[in-house]
């Protein structure tokens, strides 16, 4: 009893320190620690192993490791007295614990001399915000399911229907029954599709040590992108003798009578919205800015895409990956795009139309840059080896060679061997978003029973629409 009333004293002391140890957050790569949170932290590590000694002791403190397993017997400790601490405040409390306990050590995420601790991370629910090179963040967690055989969060739709690919959309309710079952005694592992974010919903689908990752984008270019990539009927023609159009920008000319349009919409805070905004948000600041607070305690990464490649070498040493794992071939799927020329005036004409997703942008690219500047020197060496790794990558996969070898990264990683990538790992790379889902779609469905099976598989073979390699809406997204 004396153990529970202790926890419970964590409980509700933790979340209102200044540093929250379960957060991954700027926070938890400061240096600091609360002699609060230190205490707890000492507390929970002696549940999870009786014999350890407290940090004040003069003997040695072994090295302790904190597993999948571990974490999951301290839930069951909490779990098993439901009468004082309900399941769903056990959850909240455990949901951070996994992916925060190399932060509280101050360490990095991935220690080789401790193999335990490289163990990848399968619980992903990623939040798929559009033109933010979202898709290409979704193709890497396709390829790393596909390839160990987890189980996908996908929508129970008949393939091919319209919005095959999507969960929910504005106003929808995400329910479990909006997505494909998995086999009885099974869980699901990643979710990548469009779904507009909503953390109950999102718990109700995912396990408890899921790890939520968003991407957002520059405002105004992300604002560009949808508009070409969902407005192409407004483009004026190409002519050949001309480089540049300066008679008629279309874009331009949205902004000019931009207000006509609704508030939250494909050209206008989109991300916010595919974040979980409202219109509640976008009226009152207040709120907005309570809503990106309380995105920051969700995500435990939101990507940036101007700082692509940092963000998935942090993505990496979050989720213990490899980095065959997170390589990644970008695909502009724009092929209309025109090289418009816009004045200070479109991009001051487009904040005000859109206020809300650049306080969400500001917001968490000014918290990555932050992250960048806190990490030690290995890190930065990481990107760069990355960046060339990912150009010797992509040069491969346009020849013809069959493999290609590339020797280890010079910095402390879960794997010290060399990079071997294939011809079908080029293929797995390339794939559009759509042909994915449908190779995901249809391993999923051979795992039910025959009669589900035979239920969903019925409607699967209508007629498909011609689907263009390059140039479709299932490709990737920059």
């Amino acid at each position: 009893m004396l153990a529970l009333c202790l926890s419970l004293v964590c409980l509700l002391i933790l979340p209102h320190l200044p540093y929250h140890p379960f957060q991954v957050a700027p926070a938890v790569l400061r240096a600091h620690h609360t002699d609060t949170g230190n205490w707890c932290r000492q507390y929970i590590v002696s549940l999870l192993h009786p014999g350890t000694k407290n940090e004040d002791s003069s003997t040695p403190k072994p090295n302790v490791e904190v597993t999948d397993s571990s974490m999951g017997d301290l839930r069951h400790r909490f779990l098993s007295h439901d009468s004082i601490l309900h399941e769903e405040t056990a959850t909240d409390f455990m949901g951070k614990t996994e992916l925060g306990w190399e932060q509280w050590n101050q360490q990095s995420f991935c220690h080789c001399s401790e193999p335990l601790r490289c163990t990848p991370h399968h619980h992903v629910a990623f939040v798929k915000v559009h033109k933010a090179a979202s898709s290409t963040v979704a193709n890497i967690l396709q390829r790393f399911g596909y390839k160990r055989g987890l189980n996908f969060a996908l929508p129970d739709k008949r393939l091919h229907s319209r919005a095959a690919n999507y969960l929910s959309k504005p106003g929808d309710i995400l329910t479990r029954h909006s997505v494909l079952p998995v086999p009885k005694g099974a869980h699901y592992d990643i979710l990548w599709n469009h779904a507009v974010y909503n953390l109950s919903a999102f718990r109700d689908i995912m396990p408890p040590d899921t790890a939520y990752i968003t991407i957002v984008r520059e405002p105004f270019q992300q604002f560009v992108s949808a508009f070409l990539y969902y407005h192409p009927e407004a483009l004026p023609p190409i002519q050949a003798n001309r480089s540049t159009i300066n008679e008629t920008n279309p874009v331009s000319d949205f902004l000019y009578n931009g207000a006509k349009h609704n508030l939250m919409s494909y050209y206008r805070n989109k991300q916010a919205e595919d974040l979980g905004m409202t219109l509640h948000h976008v009226t009152n600041a207040i709120l907005r800015h309570q809503y990106i607070k309380q995105l920051e305690a969700d995500f435990h990464l939101v990507m940036i895409t101007e700082f692509f490649d940092e963000s998935l070498v942090l993505l990496r040493r979050l989720l213990r990956w490899d980095v065959l794992d997170i390589l990644y071939i970008p695909m502009n799927t724009n092929v209309k795009s025109r090289p418009f020329r816009f004045s200070d005036a479109d991009r001051a004409r487009h904040r005000l139309l859109a206020p809300v997703d650049y306080d969400l942008y500001e917001f968490f690219r000014n918290r990555l840059v932050n992250i960048v500047k806190n990490q030690s020197d290995d890190f930065r060496m990481e990107v760069q080896q990355f960046k060339n790794i990912v150009l010797q990558v992509q040069s491969f996969c346009q020849s013809s060679a069959s493999r290609i070898s590339l020797p280890p990264m010079n910095v402390s990683s879960c794997s010290n061997t060399s990079i071997k990538v294939t011809r079908m790992d080029c293929h797995l790379m390339t794939m559009l978003e759509l042909d994915f889902l449908e190779v995901l779609w249809r391993r999923a469905v051979s795992l039910l029973p025959q009669k589900e099976q035979l239920k969903r598989l019925a409607t699967a073979y209508s007629r498909r629409q011609h689907r263009s390699r390059f140039g479709h809406s299932s490709g990737r997204k920059h």
